[in-house]
């Protein structure tokens, strides 16, 4: 909120460009086809947000940059920032594609916008510098929200070997819950940044939250249940990313791995 309030007071201008599926917080502006919760609960689209306000809040489809610099060009004089999860994390884990941050950069820097990258989420986790490192995309303001209370001390214990120690665990519960679906003959994709990563119930890479909400939820309800009759406490909804903390060893691994397999097994036979 307070990022979009600055960009609007450097630019002179009111409107922001989100994207479909991101949550930015609960602030009027971005309550606007938000992820996440509301997602899930399947809530009206923004109530008690005045529509004067909604309308100052344009939203495209994640990875898609040829509909944001149209949008951009036609809101050129009134567009003050495009704000973007880098990794999107609300409407489960979905990655850019290679060209699209660079895009956002790009398209900022021509119509005179802020680039704004919410890292909530993906700071410190996919990369110690966040996306500015692993993408090598420098945006005009950083968001990192509650973290900063803690901020300090979490990057002074995340070494860089802890970090990869982290990344590494990560992308063996991917592999290995991949592996397992398999087995199961279920439609499965997932895919990890650094110690953050996500799944849906879909044959093909999600690459937007059109496509993550055509994953099957039903099943991921099924699986959901499973795993935490099995011990294993995943997020309640399949719009939400996971994340591997510097607890989990290898024996917590090994052992999340093999109830996921169990969980797997009883979500086909429900």
């Amino acid at each position: 909120m307070s990022a979009v309030r600055l960009a609007r007071a450097f630019t002179g201008r009111s409107a922001i460009l989100k994207f479909d599926g991101c949550y930015h917080g609960h602030a009027d502006g971005f309550l606007v086809r938000a992820g996440s919760g509301i997602a899930t609960l399947g809530l009206p689209d923004s109530p008690g947000v005045p529509q004067a306000l909604a309308s100052l809040t344009l939203v495209s489809p994640f990875n898609d940059a040829a509909r944001v610099r149209e949008m951009a060009r036609i809101h050129a004089s009134s567009l003050a920032a495009i704000i973007v999860e880098p990794v999107v994390g609300n409407a489960g884990f979905i990655a850019p594609d290679s060209a699209f941050l660079p895009e956002l950069r790009a398209i900022a820097d021509e119509t005179g916008a802020l680039l704004i990258f919410d890292e909530v989420m993906t700071g410190f986790r996919i990369a110690p510098g966040g996306a500015r490192e692993r993408f090598g995309v420098v945006p005009d303001l950083t968001t990192l929200g509650k973290v900063m209370g803690a901020g300090l001390a979490t990057l002074r214990a995340l070494t860089p070997a802890l970090h990869d120690r982290m990344a590494a665990r990560t992308a063996r519960l991917v592999s290995g819950f991949g592996e397992s679906a398999a087995r199961a003959g279920l439609p499965f994709t997932a895919d990890h940044a650094g110690s953050m990563w996500g799944y849906f119930f879909r044959s093909e890479p999600v690459r937007d939250f059109t496509q993550a909400r055509a994953s099957d939820t039903a099943l991921f309800r099924r699986f959901y249940h499973a795993a935490l009759a099995r011990g294993v406490f995943m997020a309640p909804s399949p719009f939400e990313a996971a994340f591997v903390s510097a607890a989990h060893g290898d024996a917590e691994i090994d052992a999340t791995l093999d109830r996921l397999d169990d969980a797997l097994r009883a979500a086909v036979a429900s």
